[in-house]
């Protein structure tokens, strides 16, 4: 077990595996609360939104491992990668 796997057992051990989930839910509302922000006044609240995105990247990385779905997270980012690729490929054979 790594030191960020060991943190985030002492954080389930601590608070329970659904503090954590809830935890997950309120961070999404915060940066999405962020990211709204940014439409109304471009570039002013650039803080704000990386706090919020690495404090969803730290829940998101607790529940992967509660829910010990690290192989399975890490095959869908590889798939989606890939579509995401080909998306692009698309574009570009599309506009020439």
């Amino acid at each position: 077990m790594d030191e960020l796997e060991g943190l985030f057992q002492q954080c389930l051990d601590t608070w329970g595996p659904e503090i954590q989930i809830i935890m997950l839910i309120e961070e999404l509302s915060e940066l999405q609360k962020e990211l709204c922000k940014w439409f109304r006044d471009p570039g002013n609240n650039r803080e704000g939104i990386a706090e919020e995105l690495a404090d969803v990247a730290l829940m998101m990385g607790q529940v992967r491992y509660q829910m010990k779905l690290t192989e399975v997270f890490d095959k869908y980012v590889k798939l989606k990668v890939e579509r995401l690729r080909e998306r692009l490929k698309e574009e570009e054979n599309g506009s020439n």
